[in-house]
């Protein structure tokens, strides 16, 4: 480190902002999802709020002798971040392109290089020294117990081993003593939890804060390579034009689209997305006359029932799930049955089994899985039989599993089709929806593989197809010739005139349906953060 005359502010060059990334930089949201493709720009934005920081200005902690600094500290002003990337191949480019060249050799500034580490020149009365230390998706448990001010999770999407627990067992507990920030730039993979949070913060919403946790906290933009100023159009424009007509890659890469399909999964058509309405909605109470049934996948030691509602045209919307983790059938029965009467659920007809169960022997001699199964539900509804719900089994045989599979992709299918509110019309909605309850099936859907070896089946090898195949089971029974729900009640579908013949009152806008998305922030006390304001740091052109 080459030393400071005593009283001199040192100084580093950074880049100047894009627009894209300014606008990023001054948003005051502690969590910032930058769902951005490539070449659009997102590993300098982070790179920039990691070093200067980000957020509105506000006056310095340490007094107005320092004057005026972002919310969120980056480690030129002190703070201790963590910068996160895929692997060792992909965090060297990232030093060797952003932190190597701009920080070795400035007065004040230590770069450790075999660490993957610059400090910072002492800051404040106390002569605090920031730094910031660049890790790999690896080792992130190497951070347990650490305090952070800042985590750059670099494509967050694309992280070796579970990205979920990594944020919820090490980094969020980092961020705790300083109410750190945390930047997940990223384009989309279908699966991730990084899609998981962008469905969840979806793109422009600004109703997101965490109870008794004051000021914004989620916030997610969307960028393409379009939007970066240095790149032609004309050259990206060619470069798509490469793509084969459908290849996702063209969609995730470069347009950075939020898809839950893909080249080699199961289901690409399957759409996680709640706000769109179209296969995983939010829990709404249904019509009476529509049939509740259940279907039920076992395995040893394990398994699950889904429940169900049947509509009078084939509709079939999912509405719970229930694992059930017992050694033997007879205590998953009864488990079944005490959680539907601990929720105060009606007991369903059990429509579809596996017919396996039929015949693999259970805990009693001459009994099956099946037989047991049933002795456990009877045990739960104390020997009360007319309340045993009636069990179907789906028939097994030559190729049922991809008819099976088929089927759900039939009742998956759906048209871009909708009405002046935005819901899709009737005729353009697919069959089978699940509700935001069941988000072990939602996850199923989005992650099941195909079978590279057998064409039309999923591979049961690197997918957890338990909930899977419930509703394979149930679609099979239907087509078997299942009886149709009873419609006691005809079709209300006047929109302005019940049954009665009375004018329906309209239904009062629910509070987060009237916020608006994208809101305009106030400037706060001192303005917003103007990057060329940064206290010892000169912005330029590159």
């Amino acid at each position: 480190m080459a030393d400071l005359p005593e009283g001199q502010i040192p100084r580093v060059k950074l880049p100047r902002p894009f627009p894209i990334q300014a606008r990023m930089l001054n948003l005051p949201h502690r969590r910032k999802l930058l769902r951005w493709g490539r070449r659009a720009s997102k590993t300098r934005c982070a790179f920039l709020g990691a070093s200067a920081g980000h957020g509105p200005l506000q006056p310095s902690a340490w007094g107005n002798d320092y004057g005026l600094e972002p919310i969120h500290r980056g480690f030129i002003r002190g703070g201790t971040i963590a910068w996160i990337g895929i692997g060792y191949d992909q965090t060297r480019k990232v030093w060797e392109e952003e932190f190597l060249p701009r920080f070795q050799g400035v007065p004040g500034f230590t770069v450790h290089e075999g660490d993957y580490r610059v400090q910072a020149p002492p800051v404040g009365p106390d002569k605090i020294r920031g730094e910031i230390t660049i890790y790999t998706s690896r080792n992130v448990a190497s951070l347990l117990g650490s305090k952070l001010h800042g985590v750059v999770a670099d494509e967050f999407a694309h992280w070796e081993g579970d990205a979920k627990d990594a944020w919820r067992r090490v980094l969020r507990f980092t961020l705790l003593d300083y109410r750190g920030w945390a930047m997940f730039p990223s384009t989309p993979n279908p699966g991730s939890y990084y899609d998981e949070l962008c469905a969840k913060y979806p793109e422009g919403a600004d109703d997101l804060v965490q109870p008794a946790t004051p000021g914004k906290v989620w916030i997610q933009t969307h960028h393409t390579a379009f939007d970066n100023p240095r790149l032609s159009p004309a050259d990206i424009r060619e470069l798509v034009e490469e793509y084969e007509p459908g290849d996702p890659n063209l969609d995730t890469e470069v347009y950075a689209k939020l898809i839950t399909g893909g080249g080699g999964l199961a289901f690409p058509n399957f759409n996680a997305l709640p706000d769109a309405q179209v296969h995983v909605v939010k829990p709404t109470p249904l019509p009476r006359f529509w049939r509740p049934v259940a279907s039920m996948d076992w395995g040893f030691k394990t398994g699950v029932i889904c429940d169900y509602s049947l509509g009078p045209e084939g509709e079939t919307i999912q509405t719970a799930e229930f694992p059930l983790q017992a050694l033997h059938a007879r205590d998953a029965g009864k488990a079944y049955i005490d959680q539907l009467l601990e929720l105060g659920r009606p007991v369903p007809e059990l429509v579809a089994y596996d017919q396996q169960m039929d015949y693999e022997a259970g805990q009693g001699e001459g009994t099956s899985l099946a037989d047991e199964f049933r002795e456990g539900m009877l045990d739960a509804l104390q020997g009360n039989a007319d309340a045993l719900p009636h069990m179907v089994a789906a028939r097994k045989g030559p190729g049922s599993r991809i008819a099976g599979w088929n089927l759900v992709r039939r009742a998956l299918s759906w048209e871009e089709s909708r009405d002046p509110r935005g819901k899709l019309n009737p005729w353009a909605a697919p069959r089978f929806r699940v509700f935001t309850s069941c988000p072990a099936t939602i996850q199923e859907f989005t992650r099941a593989v195909n079978d590279a070896k057998v064409h039309g089946d999923v591979d049961n090898k690197r997918s957890v197809t338990h909930r899977l195949d419930c509703i394979r089971y149930l679609l099979a029974v239907q087509a078997q010739g299942g009886e149709p729900p009873p419609r006691d009640t005809p079709p209300d579908i006047s929109p302005g005139i019940d049954r009665r013949g009375e004018l329906r009152q309209r239904r009062t806008a629910a509070p987060w349906e009237e916020q608006q998305r994208g809101a305009v922030y106030d400037p706060p006390p001192g303005g917003f953060f103007n990057p060329a304001d940064g206290a010892g740091i000169d912005y330029q052109e590159e």
